[in-house]
């Protein structure tokens, strides 16, 4: 498989790409009938969430065919963030729609939308990554961007990230706190006295903070505090997962 000088993931056209892109075929095939057949979940609803858990598995199945192996690449960790937020998150309750939840509407009124609009930002972010580190149209396209400051705001990422944090440590608390555990007597008592809504926005700060970290990340205008911006991205996606599996 060929690869520029500082490319992570495929090039289309190279010998070596059946081999990630059959993984990923038979990973959309398994999933798929995981949940169409043994889940019986409508083929509409699958068909998304099936197409996002491919595509955030392929840069890990295209690092683990190649050569250089960097499965701690930036771009593996937003990978992951996808597939565990999202997808595994979207496949649970397809497969599991008796699970308890905070919120008083079905997900299942909106979960194949947002799992569509989250494969197509994943896919965004990959042009991006791949137009970045590419050697030819980079030159052209970057000129037009927009350049980050050479340090990175660690105090203020840090400041979106607390914030989020303890909105969602409220969420929990608050359901504890009102419903006693979530049982359906407790769930039942949460939907007479609803979360207050301005916590939910407020827990996505740490989504938003951890975005703001890759990006300063990925970014080469940076020249000061880049391990830190790592660390802080390290920390942030540590975040998104305690969020996913707390709930």
């Amino acid at each position: 498989m060929k690869f520029s000088r500082s490319m992570d993931i495929m090039i289309p056209g190279t010998r070596q790409t059946a081999l990630p892109v059959l993984f990923v075929l038979l990973i959309f095939s398994g999933v798929l009938t995981a949940l169409a057949f043994l889940g019986d979940v409508d083929i509409w609803g699958a068909v998304p969430t099936a197409t996002l858990i491919s595509l955030t598995l392929l840069p890990a199945a295209t690092a683990l065919t190649s050569r250089s192996k960097d499965i701690f690449s930036p771009l593996q960790l937003v990978a992951a963030y996808f597939f565990l937020y999202y997808g595994a998150r979207a496949a649970y309750l397809q497969l599991n729609p008796q699970a308890l939840r905070l919120g008083l509407l079905a997900y299942d009124d909106y979960l194949p939308q947002a799992v569509l609009l989250a494969a197509l930002a994943f896919s965004a972010f990959v042009s991006g990554y791949w137009l970045a580190r590419s050697e030819a149209p980079a030159k052209y396209v970057l000129r037009l961007c927009p350049k980050l400051p050479s340090s990175v705001p660690v105090i203020r990422i840090a400041t979106l990230a607390t914030v989020g944090v303890l909105a969602h440590v409220a969420i929990l608390s608050y359901g504890v706190v009102v419903g006693r555990t979530y049982t359906q007597s407790g769930m039942k008592e949460l939907g007479e006295n609803p979360i207050p809504g301005w916590l939910p926005p407020f827990s996505g700060l740490v989504e938003i903070a951890f975005c703001i970290a890759t990006i300063y990340v990925l970014s080469s205008d940076v020249r000061f505090s880049g391990r830190l911006c790592k660390g802080l991205a390290l920390i942030c996606f540590a975040l998104t997962a305690f969020k996913t599996l707390s709930r």
